[in-house]
């Protein structure tokens, strides 16, 4: 029996708070302020967006706000841009408002409503910067026209992405931060965010016993379409009041300016057991030096269309000629050219993740593998039985002990004890599920998932007895851990990552 328990790290861009004055007009010390911290973390970059001279676009639409501002006069049916601006980072707890015109202070009465965007990435490039509007040619734009049907909805410049284009990290709000002023809570406004875009790697190994490969051409054209689905727009809808507001991605191929091409690898042979990145012609056989390109996210019927047209003499189904497949063209030993067509595996590339793919080439056949991997970490890799697992900087998916509870030992369920609690030390891997695996007598025991929480480093649950009679027989069930990586593998957590077995038995009669 398991039961899966999923760790997930809160990514916010929070509002610190101020200090309030009720007693008199002025507003002082109530001006609205942002902090930079916690963030969400970059993606090619270590410190996300809290970085000196970062700047985030931020907007406060007022709704039923009575009063005037700047000597305009407004009543409670106007709609109210209070804030068009930008926050720029300064190295300290906030991130004020550092433009010349004027603080923006709290109102008395009304609703605020505050989203926003990346305005500038200065970790960009080990610190060179680049601006939101330098990367799509100008910047995104917000409809504020209360009567269009489009209110309120930022829109993206149409962008084609390549292989060299920048690898810019965009961000936005993925929920509309609601206030009410007629509360009186002048603070802890929180603009959580979310990232646009994906990014992929691509590799080639050569899995074959002899064979050496040369990489002459790879394309994503056929019959004149490109159909990599990487030139497009994107516009997110910050009207609503939703949760988790999702862009709606408008999307075509380019065929002027391709995204995939292998002029990188003209002249290298790929010997047996070697890797290449195919877009950048780097050896990466050690592990290390593959490049992960930005480009817009496509679901699994974007990359793979499901119509068949028939099938095989082996009796597979024949793709249709436009599903999302990559021409590799190659030569074995030398010999003549040979053109191959290597199909997507199915599956979503989903925005902030990253999409590993792997065109793997063996003495029969050419096959592509993929991973799916979080971003928002710095990238370690910890080697077990020649596999690898990636975990966050400077943490460990490690059961580290069990407090109360004695490792390789039985633990006694009696009357006088009818249950124990619990308290793992773990440290936990973003988009991971921690699986708690209970073997044995299954049935006369019970990990009570509705004990199960979290507080900090810690995880607290209850072994207790079932309902079912043991019929005077001494019943035991062993506790062991294990990780489900966003990738679908399980890892072992009691002998692959720690080194030796930590079982916990628990016995009742």
């Amino acid at each position: 029996m398991k039961y899966r328990l999923l760790l997930i790290l809160p990514v916010l861009l929070a509002a610190a708070s101020c200090a309030k004055d009720h007693g008199g007009s002025g507003f002082s010390d109530e001006a609205i302020r942002f902090s930079g911290s916690p963030v969400t973390s970059a993606f090619l970059e270590a410190d996300g967006l809290d970085v000196f001279g970062t700047r985030v676009k931020v907007y406060d639409w007022l709704t039923g706000f009575t009063g005037d501002i700047n000597g305009t006069s407004y009543s409670s049916s106007d709609y109210v841009k209070y804030i068009d601006d930008v926050v720029t980072y300064d190295g300290g707890a906030f991130w004020p408002f550092t433009t010349a015109s004027r603080e923006y202070r709290w109102t008395r009465t009304g609703t605020h409503r505050f989203f926003g965007w990346l305005d500038y990435d200065k970790s960009y490039n080990s610190g060179a910067g680049l601006s939101t509007e330098d990367f799509f040619g100008s910047s995104p734009t917000l409809d504020s026209d209360p009567s269009s049907g489009t209110f309120l909805t930022m829109t993206t410049p149409v962008y084609s992405f390549q292989s060299s284009s920048p690898q810019y990290d965009f961000v936005y709000s993925k929920s509309v931060t609601v206030r009410d002023a007629a509360t009186g809570d002048y603070s802890n406004v929180q603009l959580p965010t979310k990232h646009m875009f994906t990014a992929v790697s691509l590799c080639f190994k050569n899995a074959s016993t002899s064979t050496n490969v040369q990489i002459t051409d790879i394309s994503t054209i056929y019959e004149g379409d490109d159909i990599f689905l990487h030139k497009g727009y994107a516009t997110v809808d910050f009207s609503s009041n939703a949760a988790n507001l999702t862009p709606v991605y408008h999307l075509e191929g380019d065929t002027a300016h391709p995204f995939f091409n292998a002029t990188a690898m003209n002249g290298i042979t790929i010997a047996p057991d070697q890797i290449y990145d195919l877009l950048t012609g780097a050896n990466v056989t050690s592990g290390t030096g593959e490049t992960y390109f930005m480009t817009w996210p496509l679901t699994k019927d974007q990359i793979s269309p499901q119509d068949i047209i028939g099938q095989d003499i082996f009796g597979d189904p024949i793709m249709d000629p436009h599903d999302k497949v990559l021409a590799i063209t190659y030569r074995a030993d030398g010999g003549a050219p040979e053109t191959v067509r290597v199909q997507f595996p199915y599956r979503d590339w989903k925005a902030g993740t990253r999409m590993r793919f792997i065109i793997e080439f063996t003495d029969k056949s050419i096959q592509m593998v993929s991973e799916v991997l979080p971003w928002d970490y710095n990238e370690q890799t910890m080697d077990f039985n020649g596999e690898s697992l990636i975990v966050p900087e400077g943490g460990k998916v490690t059961i580290e002990n069990m407090e109360g509870l004695t490792d390789n030992a039985t633990i006694y369920l009696t009357t006088a004890q009818p249950e124990i609690t619990c308290k793992i030390f773990i440290s936990s891997l973003r988009g991971a599920t921690l699986v708690i695996n209970m073997i044995g007598d299954n049935e006369y025991f019970v990990v009570d998932p509705s004990t199960m929480t979290i507080t900090g480093d810690r995880m607290y649950f209850t072994v207790k007895p079932s309902s079912v009679p043991t019929g005077g027989v001494e019943r035991k069930i062993r506790l062991s851990f294990s990780v489900d990586l966003p990738s679908g593998r399980e890892i072992d957590g009691d002998s692959e990552l720690l080194g030796n077995d930590h079982n916990y038995t628990f016995s009742r009669q």
